[in-house]
């Protein structure tokens, strides 16, 4: 197939990424709209001429297009003419508006004045809007979409009209002592878009670069000159943009024009077509993704790696199961991370990051969505300098862009490795160790009925087992169990007589059976049995059942017994050393290279004189030399970079990334890793349509996602959710989205009975012209209510016209609300571009009523659903619906479609109580059944002997907090004061085994009071956890005053009494276990995390204790070390290996 034919094949895909569209305003520019001013008509003479003149300014807007439109509007004698002139110019009417101008025209016509007038005086409140609109934007595509452009060309190419600005300058809005500023950016852009179209059509502006870097003026007077011949160029410096339809534009040759317009627009774009094109011509499109006919594969090479106790992956944030393997499925193969927001899609990307960091490999980290970048730059902490981000609009000027590199080049400069920083293998955390793999293939051998009763043996004697010989266990096993034995150690000379005293037997008892028992075998058990400091009694019942080859197979069963300490997270600053270390390394082999290159690099860095994309083009052998990472946008230009030159193609977001920016991007990695999540929003383009070709294979795919999962990639689910605080804000997900094999649980809280995650209103407002102005007004004053009880909040309107509304209420007549919202505490929202945020508090506006058309809303229409998906799953501490529809007035026939069936069950969810919601799912444990086995009948009942001693709690057994069973709760009314997971060691396999204590850990980041048992700590330790709970009750009596009153006794009673620390096998064993302990994990929260690590280790004994710097550095951390293997080839995939 030729190249004009691979062409025409894929020109759907061509032609998304062009984003030809009369929507698009870098295509076809239409001014006086209310994104889009034509400088000369709107603004101050100051305004245009700062703009024309200057290179860079703050310049303060003042307006005269609203003083233009009143005197216009005063001038209007003709009812119908003031409609088409209040349309054309975008003043909001109304259709019974209209009516009411041509029925009551003075009337109507001194009240738009009126309102002209009073918008003259409030137009920081337009342009705040403005503003948010631009951050909302930025947010979503990670290009800056403010400019005021200039140099218009009027073409019609292929019937297509084209008019829009050859040239952007770079703006942004400042706002000071209640006026407006335009802040003027020395960076100019070409219309990219427009060059594509016009250069396809064999048009060749030329002109030098260097253009872009003088004023507006100078570039105008520039091509005035230097085109006035071949072009017919004579451009205006000062004069109004003209305006045309798009029927009017019939010339095939260019014509220019002068003007500015201050408009939104994303101008950029070139080089993902150039780059599709490339892959087309190159025949690469289908073979960008390998993949496995036989799926076995993949998870059976991470298992191998995962169970394999030779290799260690380095983590810098904490990981659960499901994060582990994905991490080592990433790293080994293609792979999908999928997962709902607030499961660590971030955190694992990071963990990968640091992983290819070491292992000196290199990575290529995408995104649309600027706020995913932020978060993995953040989350990578000082590791983020080896990465460096190319979305080049995110910089406000260019020493901001070249600031991170000067720091970064001077941190190499002055590097100096320290032997303290090396990296000793051998201390390197395994994901699981030989013992632990030994024992899970001893249990699957050697578990018999007997079982529990060696651990209870193992619990009663201890350590003394290993000393205990064949003839004393023997003599143990035949003791007459009728007597009575010593419960402590006892001398020689009085045993026999504590022998007759326990059994109530005075000397002279010649005759009892009993004494004539313990006179004959006083000596020999004393002699066999006499050292034991442990009761008899317990150690007699314990072996009851016992014959003599029982001893052996009790040590072996202790000798296997394993042990949990997992530190989890390496030493971030001995990662950063060894990091630094080899490219230091690299520098000097430049260097040695080329040195007056790397000099020439210092100097630009050190000056921030050359543009960025200039800066790029010169010195990309440096870049590539010390920046394993590249952290870029869809719209970044990487044609520096070619196919397969990453060893890594990261996408996050890529459910929202369509699917021909993303293809370019995997096209430059040899290995493709997606995160994202196809339950929630689809891409959404914000300046244009998309075509769909449904005869194309390609042509109607929408996300790279999407098109990842058509080749059946390898997927991983991250089953943990961490961001909400109650289950009941993610079941509904949960079940109706991720096949209710998302974990979600309440986040422990001291006080339930306050505590409601989910509050419904049910206003009856009603839905007039797409708004509900009972909702809006209810929605404000919940607003009002809660603004200072929550760090952030979000109003969410499932309408775009009704947060338009409220947000023009707010900013005209709720200063305080207003405040909030230019400090971002306030977010408003409509459910097109929630994504990507959350807040403590969503308030959500539903705004239908039983009479809306729901199939035609945004929730109603295909991927409604998801957008529904998106919407209630942004809350981490409450959702506040405010609602005017029931769900039993939505009527669904045989055609109704999924999104509208959805939207209805969700409505049902809403009507359920506060429990049922709760447990709106029942998850089956694949790990503890429900059943109570001999182990857990016999704690049971134990616990419940020592409660009922106590009427103020109560034991439960398979308590629910949210999808997560645990085996038993002592609860004080609602509130889970203290929970218990039984561990009675059934373990199918290592899987079982590592998902047990993913179990624990995920309750306990939760800050729930967890005893993780098996039998012998229990009989180790019941009687500690019994007086805790004896302590626990006097607390409640003492501090729980009346029901209404605040629970504190919890606080109160960590303080008077802590159960004494237990010697566990289990790191979360207890949550009292050790106070400092609980403080230090619980402040270890994934934002912080990065600068607590270096200050925290483990000791032996499994506490975890945090030090001062100076003495953490003094630790002896230093055995071997990693080589750096120059050797490795670069199309080498990681070998997750330590060197031994």
């Amino acid at each position: 197939m030729n190249k004009k034919d691979h062409k025409n094949e894929y020109q759907t895909i061509l032609n998304n990424l062009l984003d030809i569209s009369p929507n698009d305003p870098a295509v076809f520019t239409k001014t006086d709209n209310n994104f889009c001013l034509d400088l000369y008509k709107h603004f101050d003479e100051e305004v245009y001429n700062k703009v024309l003149y200057s290179k860079e300014n703050n310049v303060p807007l003042i307006e005269k297009f609203t003083s233009f439109m009143i005197e216009k509007t005063i001038s209007i004698t003709d009812p119908i003419e003031l409609i088409n002139y209040l349309t054309e110019t975008n003043f909001e009417l109304s259709d019974s508006r209209k009516i009411q101008i041509q029925k009551h025209f003075d009337n109507q016509k001194n009240r738009i004045i009126s309102e002209l007038k009073a918008r003259n005086q409030k137009n920081i409140t337009f342009y705040k809007i403005f503003d948010k609109k631009v951050e909302e934007i930025f947010e979503q595509t990670s290009t800056w979409p403010l400019y005021v452009g200039f140099i218009f060309v009027k073409v019609n190419i292929d019937n297509k009209a084209i008019f829009a600005p050859l040239f952007y300058k770079k703006v942004s809005f400042e706002f000071k002592n209640g006026r407006t500023f335009l802040s003027l950016s020395p960076d100019i852009v070409l219309n990219e878009k427009l060059i594509f179209i016009i250069k396809q059509n064999n048009f060749d502006l030329n002109f030098s670069e260097d253009l872009l870097d003088l004023a507006p003026v100078e570039i105008i007077e520039n091509l005035n000159n230097s085109w006035k011949d071949l072009y017919d160029f004579k451009v205006e410096k000062i004069t109004s943009c003209p305006r045309f339809n798009a029927e009017e534009i019939r010339n095939s040759n260019l014509e220019f024009y002068g003007g500015f317009v201050l408009c939104l627009c994303q101008p950029t774009g070139g080089y993902a077509r150039n780059r599709m094109l490339e892959i087309i011509n190159d025949n690469e499109i289908d073979k960008i993704i390998d993949v496995e006919f036989d799926k076995k594969i993949y998870d059976e090479k991470i298992d191998k790696i995962m169970f394999d106790t030779n290799k260690s992956i380095f983590k810098i944030t904490p990981t659960n199961y499901s994060q582990d393997r994905a991490i080592i499925s990433a790293l080994s193969q293609n792979t999908i991370i999928w997962g709902p927001p607030g499961t660590g899609k971030s955190q694992t990307i990071v963990n990968i990051l640091t992983n290819i960091l070491f292992y000196g490999k290199t990575s290529l980290v995408c995104s649309e969505k600027k706020a995913a970048l932020d978060v993995i730059s953040d989350r990578l902490g000082i590791l983020n300098q080896y990465a460096l981000e190319l979305n080049i609009s995110k910089f406000k000027n260019r020493n901001d862009f070249y600031k991170p590199i000067k720091k970064y080049w001077k941190f190499l400069q002055y590097f100096n490795f320290s032997n303290k920083d090396r990296i000793n293998p051998e201390k390197i955390d395994k994901l699981i160790s030989n013992d632990e793999i030994n024992f899970i293939s001893y249990l699957n051998k050697n578990k018999n009925d007997k079982f529990d009763q060696y651990l209870y043996f193992i619990a009663k004697l201890g350590d003394a087992i290993d000393d205990l010989k064949k003839e004393e266990f023997i003599t143990l096993i035949n003791l007459d169990k009728e007597i009575k034995y010593p419960t402590i150690k006892v001398e020689n000379k009085n045993y026999k007589k504590e022998l007759l005293k326990k059994n109530n037997l005075k000397f002279f008892h010649f005759f009892n059976k009993k004494w004539k028992y313990i006179n004959k075998n006083h000596q020999n058990i004393f002699n066999h049995l006499g050292w034991l400091n442990t009761n008899l009694n317990e150690l007699l019942n314990a072996s009851s059942s016992f014959d003599k080859n029982d001893l052996t197979k009790i040590k072996e069963l202790k000798s296997m017994l394993p042990k949990y300490i997992h530190k989890d997270l390496i030493d971030i600053k001995k990662i950063n050393s060894y990091i630094a270390t080899n490219i230091t390394e690299k520098i000097k082999k430049l260097i040695e290279k080329n040195k007056t290159m790397v000099n020439n690099f210092s100097v630009v860095i050190n000056t921030a004189k050359m543009e960025p994309y200039k800066f790029i083009k010169k010195f990309i052998e440096i870049i590539k030399t010390i920046y394993p990472i590249i952290i870029a946008t869809p719209n970044s230009d990487l044609s520096a970079w070619n196919k397969d030159e990453f060893d890594y193609a990261i996408l996050d977001e890529s459910s929202q990334m369509f699917f021909e920016k993303g293809l370019p991007m995997l096209y430059l990695g040899k290995r493709k890793i997606l995160a994202g999540d196809d339950q929630q929003m689809r891409p959404s383009n914000w300046f244009g349509f998309r075509s769909v070709d449904n005869d194309e294979i390609l042509g109607n795919i929408e996300s790279v996602l999407d098109y990842a999962k058509g080749y059946e990639v390898h997927e991983i689910l991250l089953d943990k959710n961490y961001r909400s605080n109650y289950a009941a804000l993610m079941t509904f997900s949960s079940k109706h989205f991720y096949d209710e094999s998302l974990d979600v649980i309440d986040l422990f809280h001291l006080n339930e009975k306050n505590n409601k995650p989910i509050e419904i209103y049910d206003v009856e407002g009603e839905w007039i012209n797409n708004t509900n102005i009972k909702e809006n007004e209810f929605a404000i004053s919940k607003l009002k209510e809660n603004i200072n009880s929550y760090n952030k909040i979000i109003l969410l309107c499932f309408n775009k016209k009704q947060k338009e509304k409220i947000q023009e209420d707010i900013m005209n007549n709720h200063k305080e609300l207003e405040e909030a919202i230019m400090t971002n505490k306030l977010l408003i929202r409509n459910i097109e571009n929630i994504q990507g945020d959350e807040a403590d508090l969503v308030i959500a506006t539903v705004a239908y009523d039983k009479n809306a058309a729901i199939h035609s809303t945004y929730v109603g229409r295909s991927g409604g659903k998801n957008a529904l998906n998106v919407a209630i799953s942004r809350a981490k501490e409450k959702l506040i619906v405010i609602k005017s529809i029931k769900a039993n007035e939505i009527i669904l026939n045989e055609n109704t479609g999924e999104d509208i069936i959805i939207f209805k069950k969700w409505l049902e969810f809403l009507e359920l109580s506060d429990e049922e919601r709760k447990n709106y799912i029942q998850k089956k444990e694949e790990i503890n059944n429900n059943k109570l086995n001999n182990l857990k009948k016999n704690i049971f009942d134990e616990l419940a002997n020592e409660i009922g001693k106590y009427n103020n709690l109560e034991l439960k057994d398979n308590e629910k907090i949210g999808t997560i069973d645990i085996d038993f709760a002592i609860k004080n009314g609602p509130t889970l004061e203290i929970g218990f997971i039984i561990n009675d060691y059934s373990f199918k396999n290592v899987k079982d085994y590592l998902k047990f204590h993913d179990k624990i850990k995920f309750i306990k980041s939760k800050n729930y009071r967890i005893y993780a048992l098996d039998r012998i700590q229990w009989e180790k330790d019941k009687y500690e956890i019994f007086d805790f709970i004896s302590h626990l009750s006097l607390e409640i009596d003492e501090y729980k005053k009346d029901q209404t009153t605040e629970i504190i006794y919890q606080q109160k009673a960590s303080k008077i009494y802590e159960i004494k620390a237990l010697e566990s096998r289990e790191e979360t064993i207890s949550a009292f276990d050790n106070k400092k302990e609980i403080d230090t994990i619980n402040s270890l929260t994934l934002e912080n995390s990065k600068n607590e690590l270096s200050n925290i280790y483990l000791e032996k004994e499994n506490d975890l204790v945090v030090e001062s710097k100076e003495n953490f550095n003094k630790k002896d951390w230093m055995e071997d070390t990693y080589e750096y293997n120059e050797n490795n080839s670069s199309d080498d995939e990681i070998e997750i290996t330590i060197n031994k």
